[in-house]
């Protein structure tokens, strides 16, 4: 979703990152836009994804501060996968906090699907 939203934006996903760490902007914030909503609602639509949010719905009920104290090792994996997303989020006053709120707001979206 990010990328896509850094495309429309016309700038790279460093960017796009760095921009929504610097206004606080997050996940939330995108599926309070109902433009982005409906985007939303139409992956959640899918049945297999419905299947995944149920296969998976105990992983949904992850404390926030256990969300929180996974970042150093979820930092690890951005580090390896996309050193250069690591340094946006690593050299930002509260990138670490900005993607902990990230994960945060999947599981609370996720949750609203699930009935």
């Amino acid at each position: 979703m990010l990328e896509s939203v850094a495309k429309k934006e016309k700038v790279s996903l460093e960017q796009q990152v760095s921009n929504m760490i610097k206004n606080g902007v997050t996940l939330g914030t995108y599926a309070d836009n109902p433009e982005y909503r409906k985007k939303i609602d139409e992956v959640f639509s899918h049945s297999s994804v419905l299947f995944l949010l149920n296969r998976f719905k105990g992983q949904l009920d992850t404390p926030e501060s256990k969300i929180r104290g996974s970042m150093p090792w979820w930092m690890e994996r951005i580090k390896e996968t996309k050193p250069d997303l690591h340094c946006v989020i690593s050299v930002e006053p509260k990138g670490q906090e900005w993607l902990a709120q990230i994960f945060i707001d999947v599981i609370k979206l996720c949750r609203s699907y699930l009935k």
